[in-house]
This record gives C-alpha cells, structure tokens and sequence, in this order.
C-alpha cells in the first residue's frame, strides 16, 4: 500500500527524524549568517519553515546568535523538536503559507525554508508565502529556499548522494530510504513530480516496509525570482557557489532592504 507523505510528517516523526539528519546543519547555518552578512550579531531572529525536527534551528542556536522560531504543520514534529528542551526557541504549528498569529509584529532576520520544502506549496501558495516572508523580514534580512534542480530530477535522482540512505533508528536498528524509489511520474501540466518513497527497517524482530508518495511541485530559481521581483525592496543574492553545500539543491536567496 502507497500512502501520502505526510503521514510520515505526521505520524512518524522519530523515523523521519533518523534519516533526515544527513547534514552539516551547523555549516549550513554558518553560510545563512555569513550571506545576510550577521557575523557579528548576537540578535538575530532565525525562522525555520516546514521545520520538521528543527535541524537547522538548533544549529543556529548552538552559535549563540540569537533567538530561533520554527513552523510545521505537524504537531508530531514540533513535539520531537520541544522536547531537547531549547532555549531562545519558539516552534508553533501552522499551515504554511500563513504565519501564526503570535508572529504578528516579529521581524526575522533570517527565513529559511530547507531541502525543496516549498515543493509542497503550488505557485500562487508560493507567492502567498513570499508575501508574508517579505513583510515579516527586518531591514537587511533575508529570505532562502532550497530548491529541486531540475537536471537532478530529471536524471531520476540518480547522481544525488541522498537518494539511497542508511540509517538508525531510535532503537538503534537499521534501515534504509530511498527517495525516490523507482521512476518519477511528471504531471507536466503543473511542473509537478510524483516521487515514490521506501522506507525499510527493523521493528525487533520484524522487517517492515512502508511505501509512500510525495507530490511535490518543481519550482526554479527563475520562477522564485520572478515572484521576488513582484514586491518592493527587494534584491535577488547571487547564491550559485553554494549549491554544493546544500545537498546539491538550487539555493535562492533574496534580501529586504528599505
């Protein structure tokens, strides 16, 4: 049986968690504060979107920078996230585009969206969410996406190191993903794939097996930029050379400045 991804969001949390952790997650957010030029600042406000475990917060929380904030729509995930017991650390629950309503009147720094998270949002939810990201940047923050690389996906993921992962759960039993698993079904309509995800690992004496599928939509670094350019005040960063740091994603970035 194939089920929706985000019953893995939802109900699995911990297993997600075992094998999402493939990352330098403190390098990456070391990157972040050098882009938005941060590197003396110890005031910073770092939002994390579809967090998930929160990865990239709790990194930026180990350089002592600031504050964090985090929003996934899985109260799974922000319960696994909450219970390192962070400090300086705000996650709250919410369907992205939208912003929770305690966010009102907070200026971030830095937002940041990780590994083609915004894949899940379609174009006009992707403009929506950039509104409300622009208007909640300070002067001087900036905005960041990891994007799908088309020539990645269309070569069925095949060169992408993260396509087959090995890993551990909490119980300390192995398993192994592969994301995807078998061909990709386009819906060229949409610019949308159909990525099929197996997850194999032990359950104590068990091996079991669970099989879903991610839709999720292929938006470029053009398109991204194109929506920026929509809004006032705002300059698109040349972010090419950091590719390679990001998993091989397309990285976009942008700047609010008044």
């Amino acid at each position: 049986m194939i089920v929706d991804i985000n019953d893995l969001y939802t109900g699995g949390a911990d297993l997600y968690k075992s094998f999402s952790a493939d990352r330098d997650f403190d390098r990456q957010v070391n990157i972040l504060i050098d882009l938005g030029g941060f590197n003396v600042r110890t005031d910073i406000n770092f939002l994390e979107l579809f967090a998930g475990p929160a990865e990239h917060s709790k990194a930026f929380l180990r350089t002592g920078r600031g504050k964090a904030f985090a929003i996934d729509a899985s109260s799974q995930m922000a319960d696994l996230a909450r219970s390192d017991c962070i400090k300086n650390f705000e996650y709250e629950i919410s369907n992205l585009p939208e912003f929770p309503k305690c966010f009102d009147g907070v200026k971030f720094d830095i937002i940041f969206a990780a590994r083609y998270s915004v894949g899940y949002l379609d174009i006009g939810k992707l403009h929506l969410l950039m509104e409300v990201c622009l208007r909640s940047l300070s002067d001087g923050g900036i905005l960041v996406f990891e994007l799908h690389s088309p020539d990645i996906v269309f070569n069925a993921m095949r060169d992408l190191d993260i396509q087959t992962r090995d890993f551990v759960t909490f119980d300390g039993l192995p398993g192994c993903v592969k994301w995807p698993y078998g061909p990709i079904e386009m819906e060229w309509s949409g610019w949308v794939a159909n990525f099929k995800v197996n997850i194999s690992r032990h359950i104590g004496n068990d091996f079991i097996t669970s099989n879903y599928i991610s839709r999720e939509h292929l938006h470029t670094h053009d398109l991204a930029s194109f929506l920026a350019t929509l809004f006032e005040n705002v300059e698109i960063i040349s972010t090419s050379a950091l590719d390679v740091q990001f998993s091989d994603a397309i990285v976009f970035a942008c700047k609010y400045k008044i």
